[in-house]
């Protein structure tokens, strides 16, 4: 709630502080006082256009500052981040400058004007001024429906929205899924080709090495089948080593007796020699009958050695390397198709959350119903205790295509003042009057189910005069018990049924007009209650009357203790 208003250089106010409580207050003075000057300051400092014209001659700038108690951050702060301080308190101020130049403070730190009338809209509602009435706005309406239908209604709201935000994001994940699985696809195409490829190849561990080598046997083999044929020529043929060697065997054999030992020994290790190059003899000749030359052969295996070289360039060094690429992509690839199946599992759920919602909608439905058509009666009955006894007021539910996170309508409040008069929505109601009392009139009903906890009210009382003018003060009373409430008001039945009377007085001092705002205690009070009765020249009968008023009006209304022990 407001707790506290300053006004600095703001049109005839030169400096004024205004302090609140919880109830009902007045601002009450004689025609062109500037009653509204208050109510002009406080739109000011929640953001109404400004001009050179709020501006006090002879200052430079105007300022108003705003303070607040609340209980806790209202949600539509979040963007903004302003939190309350550790007392409790949200200090709004504004200043502008000549030239245009505004600044916006939110406990003291400068913010945008955008945030200054986010959070401002959240504090403050003032009727009278159509940017500040929140009920013109049909897009608040469903939510006054709710906050009327009471804890049935809003139990069964709070869990089809938990309900809704799991079905929303099932849809996102399904979306992003399947934005997934696009990419997946492309990806799987990739991941299958690789698999394909590698798997297609049949590789074996060392083959490339086993390959090259008969490669290398196969390119070579007219040399080597020549050199083959040469060394076996040495072994075995008319002057072979072996035939001389044995000649050589035979000579020292002759001689061992003469020979010394290590000459003996090397008869020996000869003979080991002959048998070695048998040896190798045979091995040659088997080597040779194995040579032989193949074309056909050496192409296949240049070619297998091509395939291989060609998989060595895109997945790894060697075939070890390419095996175990081969492995991974093909685990990614079942991966990807396994993220296939889970969103068909997704969308099956998303289905059935689907279906309970539009059944959770439609009990939402048979309850906002039966709250607005009960809502709707109760508003009339108060606007005929207004003056207003023709006056028809209906709450349109009308269904929306699709599922929203408050269900599968939405709400409009339309009204007939008049006799004769088609419904119409609450923006396009012309008169002032007729649609202060209408917002009065919801207020009265609704304020169970309104967040905001100020509400000021201007020309509430246009035209309004006698028994309705003691209706719309027991009115104003009866929000006053929930919300504080501001009035600017020429009805002494309103002023005499406030907690806080405020005198607003216009003054010439030094050649200077200022409006003054004074708070009314003792004496004075039932003086200005008695001239709003029978005017400046009142009569000791008026005097009297607004005595009687006010010890009426303090045994009537509770005292805002009983209030507080209320809320």
């Amino acid at each position: 709630m407001l707790t506290e208003l300053q006004v600095k250089n703001f049109a005839l106010v030169e400096d004024a502080v205004l302090e609140f409580s919880e109830g009902l207050h007045v601002l009450t003075g004689e025609t062109g006082a500037g009653k509204s000057l208050v109510v002009d300051a406080i739109g000011f400092l929640l953001g109404d256009k400004a001009g050179q014209e709020i501006l006090r001659k002879g200052a430079d700038h105007a300022e108003v500052v705003g303070a607040f108690q609340v209980a806790q951050p209202d949600p539509e702060w979040d963007a903004t981040g302003v939190l309350p301080s550790d007392e409790g308190y949200v200090i709004l101020s504004r200043r502008w400058q000549t030239g245009g130049r505004n600044t916006c403070r939110i406990n003291g730190s400068l913010v945008p004007m955008a945030s200054l009338k986010q959070v401002g809209r959240t504090l403050v509602e003032i009727h009278g001024q159509n940017e500040h009435q929140r009920l013109l706005h049909p897009s608040t309406h469903l939510d006054y429906v709710d906050g009327f239908g009471g804890k049935t209604l809003e139990d069964q709201l709070t869990a089809y929205r938990q309900e809704f935000r799991d079905w929303k994001d099932m849809e996102k994940e399904i979306l992003k899924r399947r934005a997934r699985a696009v990419e997946a696809a492309r990806q799987a195409d990739f991941l299958a080709f690789e698999v394909s490829e590698i798997e297609g190849e049949n590789l074996q561990p060392g083959e490339d090495l086993l390959l090259e080598r008969e490669k290398e046997l196969l390119s070579n083999m007219e040399r080597i089948q020549e050199k083959t044929a040469s060394a076996l020529e040495l072994l075995s043929g008319d002057s072979a080593i072996r035939d001389k060697i044995h000649m050589l065997q035979t000579l020292l054999s002759d001689l061992a007796p003469f020979v010394p030992a290590d000459l003996q020994e090397s008869s020996e290790s000869l003979k080991r020699s002959a048998i070695e190059l048998q040896e190798l003899g045979l091995a040659l000749a088997g080597f040779q009958d194995r040579l032989e030359r193949d074309p056909e052969r050496l192409e296949k295996v240049q070619e297998r050695l091509h395939r291989i070289g060609r998989l060595k360039k895109k997945y790894g060094q060697d075939i070890e390397a390419i095996l175990s690429h081969g492995s991974r992509a093909a685990a990614e690839l079942e991966a990807l198709r396994t993220n296939d199946s889970r969103i068909e599992e997704i969308e099956k759920e998303r289905i059935r959350l689907e279906r309970d919602l539009e059944e959770k909608a439609a009990s939402l439905t048979l309850l906002r119903k039966k709250a607005a058509t009960d809502l709707a009666s109760r508003v009339v009955t108060i606007l005929h205790r207004l003056g207003m006894p023709s006056a028809h007021f209906e709450i349109a539910l009308e269904a929306t295509e699709e599922l929203s996170e408050r269900g599968r309508e939405k709400a409009e409040f339309l009204i007939a003042p008049n006799p004769g008069e088609g419904l119409r929505p609450l923006a396009r109601i012309a008169s002032g009057g007729e649609l202060s009392r209408i917002m009065l009139a919801l207020r009265a009903v609704l304020t169970d189910a309104d967040r905001i906890e100020t509400l000021v009210f201007d020309e509430i009382d246009s035209g309004l005069g006698g028994e309705a003018g003691f209706v719309v003060a027991s009115v104003l009373s009866g929000i006053a018990r929930q919300q504080q409430v501001l009035c600017v008001t020429h009805l002494h039945s309103i002023a005499a049924a406030s907690d806080k009377h405020f005198h607003v007085v216009k003054e010439v001092r030094d050649g200077r007009t200022a409006t003054e705002v004074r708070v009314l205690s003792g004496p004075d009070r039932p003086r200005e209650i008695a001239r709003m009765i029978g005017g400046e020249q009142y009569t000791e009968a008026a005097l009297t009357q607004a005595r009687q008023m006010l010890e009426v009006s303090s045994q009537a209304v509770p005292e805002i203790a009983d209030r507080k022990r209320r809320r």
